[in-house]
């Protein structure tokens, strides 16, 4: 049984391979790639190295990561873009976000509801008035969990990435955030 009071997210502040080594490892996982990482051609996906990633992490000043523990062992990752090409809604104050829990184990068991919410303050507390993401829409549970926290589509990338021998759409949720 998992104990979620032992559920908390920090920003990045201190970048190690050892823990980018585990954040590709989530990234380069056939079971978990499908609903991260657009295939966008029939072949594979390239495999994420550990300090290329790191070194991209390093060198992103819009874009703040946050890593999810169950203690001290991460579980998840979640990331805030600032002025991502990925925006349908390009106001300049529309966050883009990618959320990740690579610890099967943790999965199906509320915690990406804990992130969404902490997603929520933290863009609040940079600044943005609303956040945008996309989710692949053979995603059926994170469909679920966006449209209950209150995100609504606002557009498609249609035959964005190929999953299961055809071509399937990337859906653009957005929620705009009150500011306290």
């Amino acid at each position: 049984m998992i104990d979620n009071s032992r559920i908390h997210m920090e920003k990045l502040t201190f970048y190690t391979v050892e823990l980018f080594t585990k954040l590709a490892a989530w990234h380069n996982d056939p079971e978990l790639q499908p609903f991260i990482s657009p295939r966008r051609t029939v072949e594979e996906i390239a495999l994420i190295d550990p300090r290329g990633y790191m070194e991209k992490a390093r060198k992103s000043p819009n874009t703040w990561m946050y890593i999810v523990y169950d203690d001290e062992t991460p579980i998840g990752v979640y990331t805030i873009t600032q002025d991502s090409g990925a925006l349908m809604r390009k106001t300049g104050r529309t966050a883009w976000i990618s959320v990740l829990i690579g610890d099967k184990r943790y999965q199906g068991r509320g915690i990406s509801k804990l992130m969404m919410q902490s997603i929520e303050e933290e863009c609040r507390r940079l600044g943005f008035d609303a956040i945008e993401l996309g989710v692949f829409d053979y995603n059926e549970k994170a469909k679920q969990l966006y449209r209950r926290s209150g995100y609504q589509e606002i557009g498609r990338n249609a035959s964005f990435v190929f999953y299961n021998g055809e071509w399937h759409d990337d859906i653009h949720l957005v929620k705009p955030i009150k500011r306290v």
